[in-house]
């Protein structure tokens, strides 16, 4: 069952990313990363629909009673315009984690006398998580701005997501409960449950945000893999799939994939592969990708790619 983790009030579940020791200490780190940060989204969509919930309640009531109608985003500006700037933040502080991963994986210090690297939203605030993130040494403060103004158009994308998904839902309940004679009482609190489960648990979003962190992840890797530092140390990139009974057919088949970090290739064949993809990309030495190639423990992709390789057909890699 999936774990709880507590951020104050109220209590979210926790998606829980299932690994496997087939993959390498990089992809398994890196798959925990993901699941701090998606826990942090949810938080935030948990505190977005506490915020709402009561004038959607109101709504419901009005539409099942026969008058009115259910709102659209904006008719909750201000909280709307604050969850987009805190899920923007989110996004950011986890491209960031991708950046600060990097440096670990390879052994390159962060800046002496900054703050290091530390483990993140384990048993602290959201805002703190992303307040730590946000001050180490692998971003300065216009970086940062950067990045929200980036981030700021995924978040309100994912908040017209999650209101859509919601108002969908009390008009599907609203026309149940008119087709069953429900009264009320027996309205308002299906109207409630119905509500409660968006301030708990990811539900029907939980690709919306698996996708996109998953994707900004992804970019602060690739960031900081094309360092001119850190490719002084790791010049060469290995594909690595979580190899369960989850992996996708094309996406098993780049697993061990090795190429030089100039490769043209990552940028159509690295991950994410498609919605939900736990795959990663991992600096390695030009020894270890030698050694690797040699004994048949990888394959050269820059020599081809494997029948039906690729990304999920229809997925676009995230700007």
């Amino acid at each position: 069952m999936p774990q709880t983790v507590q951020f104050g009030q109220p209590k979210v579940e926790r998606p829980e990313i299932r690994v496997t020791t087939r993959a390498s200490r990089e992809a398994i780190d890196t798959q925990l990363d993901l699941e701090k940060m998606l826990a942090a989204a949810v938080f935030e969509q948990a505190r977005y629909f506490s915020a709402i919930s009561a004038e959607l309640l109101t709504q419901a009531m009005r539409v099942f009673r026969g008058s009115g109608s259910l709102a659209a985003a904006e008719a909750f500006t201000g909280d709307l315009w604050q969850h987009i700037e805190r899920t923007a933040a989110i996004f950011a502080a986890t491209r960031v984690l991708g950046r600060a991963r990097i440096r670990k994986e390879v052994g390159l210090p962060l800046e002496k006398g900054r703050a290091e690297f530390a483990e993140v939203l384990h048993g602290i605030g959201v805002e703190d998580a992303v307040a730590h993130l946000r001050s180490l040494p692998v971003i300065t403060q216009e970086d940062w701005r950067h990045l929200l103004r980036i981030y700021r158009q995924p978040a309100f994308t994912a908040a017209g997501v999650e209101n859509r998904a919601a108002l969908e839902a009390l008009r599907d309940l609203v026309s149940k409960g008119l087709d069953k004679g429900w009264s009320t009482q027996q309205f308002e609190a299906a109207a409630e449950k119905l509500l409660r489960k968006f301030q708990t648990e990811a539900g029907s979003l939980r690709t919306l945000w698996n996708t996109t962190t998953a994707s900004a992840m992804a970019r602060g890797r690739e960031e900081m893999l094309d360092d001119p530092e850190v490719k002084k140390v790791v010049s060469y990139r290995l594909y690595d799939a979580i190899l369960d009974f989850h992996t996708r057919p094309n996406h098993r088949a780049l697993d061990g994939g090795i190429a030089p970090a100039e490769w043209d290739g990552w940028g159509v064949y690295g991950p994410p592969n498609g919605f939900n993809c736990r795959c990663t990309l991992i600096g390695i030495t030009a020894a270890r990708a030698n050694s690797m190639l040699a004994s048949g423990r990888g394959f050269d992709l820059t020599e081809g790619i494997p029948a039906g390789a690729g990304p999920d057909p229809g997925f676009g890699k995230a700007a």
